[in-house]
């Protein structure tokens, strides 16, 4: 992960550090495994990057990853999407919305089959329109 971190773009060398620093921290990161060889590897402590900051990157692995927590499913994981959120509430958010997209929403297929940028941000549109529209569903 500290290899990812420190190729990320757009991340400052003081903010590579400090995601360093956090990778190294026991515990530092949860795997949130989803099945289908995908999990959302993420900051146990979130870290707060400012307003206007965020970062994520889709992980396309070569071998198989393995895991200290438990899959869903027997699949191996292979496919990594980690961010990094501007705020605490941010990381919370994001974290729902992306599990959500890829077990019941369409980020799934375009990230398994390693799909271009335009698709996969088509189908985070997507999921973030579907996740706006159901939290006004909901009644008091």
């Amino acid at each position: 992960m500290e290899q990812i971190v420190s190729k990320l773009p757009g991340a400052t060398p003081p903010i590579r550090k400090l995601l360093a620093q956090r990778l190294h921290l026991p515990a530092g990161i949860s795997w949130a495994a989803v099945g289908g060889g995908l999990a959302l590897p993420h900051l146990r402590t979130p870290v707060a990057l400012g307003r206007e900051a965020g970062i994520f990157a889709i992980l396309l692995l070569r071998d198989p990853l393995a895991l200290s927590e438990p899959v869903p499913d027997d699949v191996p994981v292979t496919r990594l999407l980690f961010f990094v959120a501007p705020s605490p509430r941010a990381h919370l958010e994001l974290l729902g919305l992306l599990s959500g997209a890829l077990i019941r929403g369409g980020l799934r297929e375009p990230v398994i089959n390693g799909a271009g940028d335009e698709e996969i941000f088509a189908a985070l549109i997507a999921a973030e329109s579907a996740a706006g529209r159901g939290q006004g569903s909901h009644s008091a």
